[in-house]
């Protein structure tokens, strides 16, 4: 094979041997390659690799197609990242990820960023969880979803609203079960426009339980002012004085008495 050998000692070498090329360094200190402007990796076909450019970008090509890029701030890619560890980010305060729709005119349900948690489990191989932020409306404004997994599919489980608005749901996914209406700060069990600050609506029930068994009371104050000033007291009670056995009494008191009505008689 014939070489072309440089330098002291022919520590630099360039040959071929029919079926590859080399460039060789043996020498004890730096290979440099130098460029008066840019440095370029190209293929056969005159296609881009890689291109340095002096104090500028590094750019690194798939099918003469720019993936990554070297900037003043860190780097930017194009197209998918993927890893098989864990990717730290380290810095001394506000170490964030910035997921950017370049949207510039939002619709009503596009969607801002997604963030997906993915199995590939031989018995339930899929998506399992994912967050992501849509467009309430036409002017952008930002909601928060959570989705859940099973073999079926993906299930809404939260939605935060741009207003602070807050829905829990039920195991279908789409029927909102609890309810947090932030600009009224009131909160519905099966309804999403509760008018009262807690509303119950639906086959439920209200259970007071004291675990340590005896009674339980429910108690209607008219303001914090008076700690023990009740408009009225509703209370179950244990007979027995031990505090141990199941409440077998009821007690209803109200401060300035208690009336029963049905309809207009009182």
């Amino acid at each position: 094979t014939s070489k072309a050998i440089f330098g002291t000692g022919s520590s630099l070498e360039i040959y071929g041997d029919g079926s590859n090329s080399y460039i060789k360094d043996t020498a004890a200190g730096v290979l440099h390659i130098m460029g008066s402007s840019n440095v370029q990796i190209e293929g056969a076909n005159g296609e881009n690799m890689a291109v340095f450019t002096e104090d500028g970008a590094v750019a690194l090509f798939y099918n003469n197609a720019q993936k990554l890029a070297t900037t003043a701030t860190g780097i930017d890619v194009t197209g998918t990242i993927t890893a098989d560890d864990t990717i730290t980010l380290a810095k001394s305060s506000g170490a964030n990820i910035l997921i950017e729709s370049t949207t510039t005119g939002a619709t009503t349900g596009d969607i801002f960023g997604e963030i997906e948690f993915k199995t590939n489990d031989s018995n339930s191989a899929g998506i399992k969880g994912k967050i992501d932020s849509y467009s309430e409306g036409n002017v952008g404004n930002g909601a928060l979803r959570l989705f859940t997994g099973d073999t079926t599919g993906l299930y809404q489980r939260i939605n935060i609203a741009s207003n602070g608005d807050i829905n829990f749901y039920a195991t279908n996914g789409t029927t909102p079960a609890f309810h947090w209406d932030a600009a009224d700060e009131r909160l519905g069990l099966g309804v999403t426009d509760p008018i009262y600050p807690l509303e119950v609506q639906g086959e439920a029930g209200i259970e007071l339980y004291n675990g340590s068994g005896g009674g339980s009371v429910l108690n209607f104050r008219p303001s914090l002012g008076d700690a023990n000033k009740y408009n009225m007291s509703i209370s179950s009670y244990d007979h027995s004085g031990g505090g141990a056995g199941p409440a077998d009494g009821l007690s209803i008191n109200g401060f300035d008495g208690v009336s029963f009505a049905t309809g207009s008689q009182t």
